[in-house]
Formats: C-alpha cells, structure tokens, sequence
C-alpha cells in the first residue's frame, strides 16, 4: 500500500487567523502610560519601523479596554502605575475580551514580584522602561514572529 501525502489534509496553522493578518501586515500597538513625555519619545521610536504601526495612545488607562475594541490592535504596551486604574487590572480586562490583545507590561517597577504578578496575568511580556528602547522591537517581534513549518506542521 502506498501513501500519498501530498492528497492528506492539510494541518490547521498554530496560530489564528487575526494572528496570520498581523504577520503578514504591520503589527498594530496601542500605548498606555501616565506620561505624555514617554508616549511621545514610544510613538516617535516605533514610528521609525514600518513593520509596526501605532493606532493609539492614552494617558487615561481607563479607556484602554474600550479602545482596544473599537481599533482592535494586535498589541497593548501599557504602564503598569496608571494614575486612575493599574495596568495590571487593565491587563485582566484585555486578556477577558472575546479576542484579546497581546499585552506587555512596561515599567519603572523592574523587580521580581512585579514580573511574576505580571506573568500570573498573562501578561506577554514585560519591559523596564530603561530597557525600552534596547527590548521593545525585538519583544513585539518575537511575539509576532511567525513559526516556521517544519517547527510546528507535521507532514
């Protein structure tokens, strides 16, 4: 008896349909901090990589979750000490929509129970905000990056 394997089904990829548009397209963030100094120095880095596109920026990390649905971006870079509400509580809610965002944590607070609270709420990453400019296009691109098929397809 032979096998063809080229007539067999083939395998769903390991990653959502959203997810693939995203790969193939830019990477849409939405940025959340207390400091309109800092989303100005964020906005004015990322803008110099097309592969990521800014959608949004909010001083007031009350109105994250409701514009993550209205713009649906791929990725929440959001400051965990928000005047109004924590970044962390932001997180939880993002992570409760029907599609939620990616979410990374960024910081003054780089101690290790913050990133383990952090990682508990399934943050998808975590940045200090020292390190920001060194770790945050590599981590979006990482989060975004896309298996190859021999990784994760079985034939």
């Amino acid at each position: 008896m032979t096998h063809n394997y080229f007539n067999r089904p083939r395998p769903t990829p390991p990653v959502s349909y959203r997810e693939w548009e995203t790969i193939l397209g830019t990477i849409r963030v939405l940025l959340a901090d207390s400091s309109r100094a800092f989303l100005n120095a964020a906005t004015n880095f990322l803008a110099g990589h097309p592969d990521i596109e800014i959608v949004g920026t909010l001083v007031i990390s009350s109105e994250v979750v409701a514009m993550s649905v209205k713009v649906t971006p791929d990725l929440v870079l959001i400051d965990m000490d928000m005047p109004d509400v924590s970044g962390l509580v932001v997180l939880v809610n993002l992570k409760a929509l029907a599609s939620p965002p990616r979410v990374v944590i960024v910081t003054d607070h780089d101690q290790p129970p913050y990133r383990d609270l952090a990682a508990t709420l399934r943050a998808d990453g975590f940045i200090a905000k020292r390190e920001f400019c060194a770790r945050v296009v590599p981590t979006i691109r990482a989060l975004f990056a896309v298996p190859s098929a021999v990784e994760t397809w079985s034939i």
